[in-house]
């Protein structure tokens, strides 16, 4: 082959890459949509005046979750998704008034009345991760298709009841119940799929098949005195499933039903009374009961099942009991506080020749009921939350004893206990449990996540071993329902009162305008580079500020420190287009490569002082940083075609430094807005208020300072 013909062939390879992936990326994230045909509203709250409706006249199908934000969010970014998602501390804050729905998959269901038809995403839905659907979403069902392929259908409100709608037809769900569908469960019973549905006063079992048809338990009567104010609660047992209504301080009068072999059966209320609040399926086919009595609470077992114990496993677990490793004896006691008193004479057997260091934590198991082999001291119980996992967490204000190895229990008290299906019992982290002691507020468990909502920050994420990281900022404390996070990471929160979501996003830019500065003062001189990139002197070595690290500069190169000054005939600078910008004190004068001259007066709230010289700086996103007073950046936007040739987006000056002795301000390669500064300091600006995290390892937290828009 010719070298001609193999540059073609290369060239042709490389478009044919570049091409692939552009469809890539517009497959994932899409691009930028024509505005939504509704108008936006008349007025809007000041928190979401940069992320109002657009109107428009042109009609447009939002299909995917990148023009949903275009649509939705004026001005939003024209930017793709990151490529590896942010610290959850730089995630977009995305403010949706449309229906969400997250799926089992962790997927989101997004409803729009200009999004396709509901089958057609049905039909793709396997390969995606957001679905935009015309209509409200109540459940989705994932079942295996004839091929073995996992394919959705739909739960949908129609008329005063339900249907089921499918990528090839629609089935009603003749039942009119109060169905709780936040609480549903799809049941993969061998070869055949079940839903299992709460409503006010009982559970349903739907069999999907040829035909739908339902059992439905009444877990209450109608007309009893008092009404429950929970959902029925549901769990899965060793061969079945399990529910009751919660007792609290005015219900307890449930009924416990079993679902075995195709049928409810309402089991003995002597065993099962109606004050149970919950119940825990143990491995030896035994129940652990949470009941409440006028005195606090009760704990008790009841036999469900007899599956057999397998004796060998258990003297297994108590050998690990004394293993030299102490991973293994938290395991092993953790799997045998997963067993009920089934396997009491086992371990009666097996005490005498246990480990010393076992023998304790046996006869803890041995002395009687206890939440994870932990002696609820009192037997004060108090329910604090329901988990969405159907999982509970409770209060013990006299606290807990815990076996300890050669020496009497340790007490904690108060403590705090997570009590979640399939899991040992936990007892939440102490720093968890202080604040909640000290502060009140509720706490919530998502995956292996932890949040408690307090008054003062409203909700904040655990950080192991003892920080908090508040979620929200203060113009969005109303959102205080966490009621989801998805397959992506992203965060999603209800404001009660307008049923509005709060989407933490870590995979896309946020179109709240923020700034992240780090301050870097710790050398003897500071500059840049023939390649703009900034450059820290330490003694006498140079060092480069790059995208990821720090990194050795070469000692033949040199570090640059002077540059000309903005005069008033010279431009502040020039963006990648080539306009060119003059004065930056009380007007900004446009002058683009073709000899178009467009001039503003400034607003009064980015006006300059006489005493700073202006400095601007142009980012990779098209915006404009505007530094012409002490303490004070503008970030501006051109509008060549609207009414007034530039927009104020944001000003910046709480925690903004006084940048004094100012010698250079520009945008380095990274995309940052890098300021020179008193001679051998240093700052760098990250436009977008966001850090990526191979170069935030390197800063140190009292050196970069967050600032929001006000």
């Amino acid at each position: 082959m010719s070298q001609s013909s193999g540059r073609v062939a290369w060239v042709t390879l490389w478009l044919f890459i570049v091409a692939a992936a552009g469809v890539a990326l517009v497959f994932l994230f899409g691009k930028p949509a024509s505005p939504p045909i509704a108008p936006a509203p008349t007025s809007l709250p000041a928190t979401e005046a940069s992320v109002a409706s657009v109107p428009s006249t042109q009609p447009v199908v939002i299909q995917t979750y990148g023009q949903l934000l275009h649509a939705d969010l004026a001005n939003y970014p024209d930017t793709r998704p990151w490529a590896v998602p942010v610290d959850l501390n730089d995630a977009a804050h995305l403010i949706l008034r449309e229906p969400i729905y997250l799926c089992s998959r962790g997927d989101l269901w997004i409803t729009r009345p200009d999004a396709d038809p509901l089958p057609i995403v049905l039909a793709r839905a396997a390969g995606e991760s957001e679905h935009i659907v015309d209509r409200s979403i109540a459940y989705i069902i994932w079942s295996l298709d004839r091929r073995g392929l996992w394919e959705p259908s739909a739960i949908c409100r129609n008329g005063e009841g339900f249907e089921i709608v499918s990528i090839n037809d629609r089935r009603p769900i003749v039942w009119h119940r109060s169905y709780h569908w936040h609480f549903a469960i799809t049941w993969i019973d061998g070869q055949t799929t079940r839903l299992i549905v709460p409503s006010d006063l009982g559970v349903s079992i739907i069999t999907l098949g040829k035909e739908l048809s339902e059992d439905y338990f009444p877990l209450t009567d109608s007309s009893a005195a008092t009404q429950p104010s929970n959902t029925p609660a549901v769990l899965f047992d060793t061969r079945g499933v399990l529910a009751w209504i919660p007792a609290d301080e005015h219900f307890a009068q449930t009924r416990v039903a079993r679902y075995l072999d195709g049928k409810w059966t309402q089991l003995d209320s002597a065993a099962w009374p109606g004050d149970i609040v919950y119940l825990a399926p143990l491995l030896d086919g035994s129940v652990l009961q949470i009941r409440r009595d006028a005195a606090g609470a009760e704990l008790t077992f009841a036999s469900l099942d007899d599956p057999g114990i397998n004796e060998t496993e258990i003297a297994a677990l108590v050998e690990e009991l004394g293993d030299d490793d102490p991973d293994k004896r938290v395991s092993a006691y953790q799997r045998l506080t997963q067993y009920g008193p089934k396997i009491n004479p086992i371990l009666e057997k097996l005490v005498s020749t246990a480990a010393p260091e076992a023998q304790g934590r046996i006869h803890m198991l041995l002395q009687g009921a206890t939440l994870g082999g932990m002696a609820v001291n009192g037997d004060q119980l108090t329910l604090i939350a329901r988990l969405r996992d159907g999982g509970m967490v409770f209060c013990a204000p006299q606290g807990v004893s815990i076996p300890q190895e050669g020496q009497g229990p340790k007490v904690v008290s108060p403590d705090y206990l997570a009590m979640r299906p399939g899991k040992p019992v936990q007892e939440l982290p102490a720093a968890i449990v202080d604040r909640l002691t000290k502060s009140g507020g509720a706490v919530t468990g998502l995956r292996d996540e932890w949040v408690v909502t307090t008054a003062d920050i409203g909700p904040a994420r655990y950080l192991p071993p003892d920080q908090f990281e508040p979620l929200l900022r203060p113009s969005e404390r109303n959102y205080t329902h966490l009621f989801a996070i998805d397959g992506r990471g992203r965060w999603l929160l209800h404001e009660d009162s307008s049923q509005r979501t709060l989407i933490l996003d870590p995979t896309v830019p946020d179109p709240t305008p923020r700034l992240a500065i780090w301050l870097i003062d710790t050398g003897n001189g500071a500059g840049w580079n023939k390649a703009d990139w900034p450059v820290i002197q330490r003694g006498t070595a140079h060092w480069i500020v790059g995208d990821h690290d720090w990194q050795a500069m070469d000692p033949s190169e040199p570090m640059l420190t002077d540059t000309a000054k903005p005069t008033e005939i010279s431009p502040l600078c020039t963006d990648p287009d080539g306009n060119r910008y003059y004065g930056g004190q009380t007007n900004l004068l446009l002058l683009t490569p073709a000899g178009r001259k467009l001039n503003w007066l400034l607003p009064d709230q980015c006006a300059g002082s006489a005493d700073v010289p202006p400095w601007l700086a142009s980012d990779r996103q098209g915006h404009l940083f505007l530094f012409n007073s002490t303490g004070r950046i503008a970030r501006l936007r051109p509008a060549p075609g609207d009414a007034q040739p530039f927009a104020l987006e944001a000003v910046f000056a709480e925690h903004v430094p006084d940048f004094q002795l100012v010698r250079r301000i520009w945008c380095d390669p990274a995309g940052r807005i890098d300021v020179a500064y008193e001679g051998s300091r240093m700052a760098l600006i990250f436009p977008t208020g966001q850090v990526p995290p191979e170069i935030e390892d390197k800063i140190l937290p009292q050196d970069l300072r967050r600032i929001d828009s006000p």
